[in-house]
């Protein structure tokens, strides 16, 4: 029988205090080191979303806070009955002004486009624009990759642009490090920093 760990997450979230909570519980299946990679980034930001979305928020004013604190407690069991605890604690301030509510960020990073397992920028809109783009410069200043974003990504809400480390023309960039910009409604509005890690 192959071993397998319970996984119990616990959100809560608030502006002074931590009044809201939603959990998620999962059995998962270790895996052997080096067989396979786990985006654990990537699932803790599925959770994330998923459970806010849960409660039926459709713009961030619908949270009817400014500083929203949010604090993920997860407990790791064994078939033997042993238990790890940890906590992760996160805060965001949201500017109602501005159209994005929270810093955007990629995951993985760095990354290999090689490999071919390209990279997803997520951020998170607090009121609809009329347009966007993505823009990725290279360290010497030179534009590599230009794309319009679509109107279904620029509605209220958490959306993901997948990149595949590839420049305009389709060509695979080398490693390094690179800066993508958001720009919504003409105005740059994120900076986020990427490495192509290509081994």
């Amino acid at each position: 029988m192959t071993d397998t760990l319970d996984v119990f997450l616990t959100l809560r979230w608030g502006e002074e205090d931590y009044m809201n909570s939603d959990s998620f519980s999962q059995r998962i299946k270790p895996v052997q080191l080096g067989l396979e990679t786990i985006n654990y980034s990537g699932i803790l930001d599925s959770i994330y979303t998923s459970l806010i979305d849960s409660v039926d928020i459709s713009s961030i004013k619908d949270l009817g806070v400014q500083n929203l604190r949010t604090k993920l407690e997860i407990s790791i069991t064994d078939q033997a009955g042993n238990e790890s605890l940890d906590t992760l604690f996160i805060s965001f301030l949201f500017d109602s002004g501005k159209i994005l509510s929270a810093s955007a960020f990629n995951f993985p990073n760095p990354f290999s486009n090689v490999e071919g397992e390209g990279t997803q920028i997520r951020y998170l809109i607090n009121k609809e624009a009329s347009s966007g783009k993505l823009i990725i410069f290279n360290a010497g200043g030179n534009v590599v990759y230009f794309e319009v974003i679509s109107q279904p990504n620029l509605m209220i809400g958490t959306h993901y642009i997948k990149w595949n480390g590839r420049n305009s023309y389709g060509y695979r960039l080398a490693s390094g490090v690179y800066f993508a910009f958001l720009e919504f409604n003409d105005t740059i509005n994120e900076k986020i920093k990427i490495v192509i890690l290509n081994k």
